[in-house]
């Protein structure tokens, strides 16, 4: 099972449920952290609303999921996904159903740790907002022949990514945000990859979108590797 910071609330609980169970080896990053169970007041006569918490999700071990909140502004709560709470939520250990050594501590920490993806710099954000990325990527994808000829081709064809979609795209940023949009060989892949996965979509479909990402998202080839050492990582210590 994936999980990253953007695994939160009933993903969270099922994915420490899999693993506490010893019925899934989670791969990736420590999830967002959130497991709150609230209850809404109307606050009269403003018509506000106050959630209040009445209560906390736990895995089946025992473990607290949900990450350290109180003092925290909502911006620094959701600038902090995927980290812990304090530093000692993490020290106490619990055990999975086969005696596997698994961690607490704001969020579900996965057995095998993947390395994070090349961060999206501030003006991808502004760019994807102003629909910069949908419009390039569409405007591509009706040039495509609507085959399963050209679909594969381009499925296969990650340096046709970068030499169709890349250039197109840091063209209308760097000329309608006046900014340099700077690029590295990390940030060129990620970008590329997420223009082709919109392009496979609209032209072929949602199941061209989801076997583009299943080809050559580093987390899913990651994740497919361990499925031949799955009873041994599960096993028992």
């Amino acid at each position: 099972m994936l999980i990253d910071d953007h695994s939160a609330s009933a993903a969270e609980a099922l994915a420490g449920s899999l693993q506490d169970h010893d019925r899934a080896l989670l791969v990736g990053r420590r999830s967002f952290g959130k497991a709150l169970m609230q209850m809404a007041f109307f606050v009269p006569p403003s018509g506000e609303i106050l959630m209040l918490t009445v209560g906390h999700v736990l895995s089946p071990s025992g473990r607290f999921i949900q990450r350290r909140y109180a003092g925290l502004a909502t911006e620094q709560y959701y600038a902090l996904a995927g980290q812990g709470g304090a530093a000692e939520d993490t020290l106490q250990a619990y055990r999975t159903d086969a005696g596997r050594v698994v961690r607490g501590g704001g969020g579900i920490t996965p057995d095998v740790a993947l390395p994070r993806p090349a961060p999206l710099p501030v003006w991808w954000s502004v760019a994807a907002d102003s629909g910069f990325d949908n419009a390039v990527a569409d405007s591509v994808a009706q040039s495509l022949p609507a085959t399963p000829s050209a679909r594969a081709a381009w499925l296969g064809g990650p340096d046709r990514w970068r030499t169709t979609l890349l250039p197109l795209f840091l063209s209308r940023v760097r000329a309608r945000l006046r900014v340099p949009a700077q690029t590295d060989s990390g940030l060129d892949a990620r970008v590329s990859r997420i223009l082709a996965a919109r392009v496979a979509e609209v032209r072929w479909g949602p199941d061209a979108y989801d076997e583009l990402v299943a080809r050559t998202n580093p987390d899913v080839q990651a994740a497919i590797g361990y499925f031949p050492r799955l009873h041994a990582l599960l096993a028992a210590p």
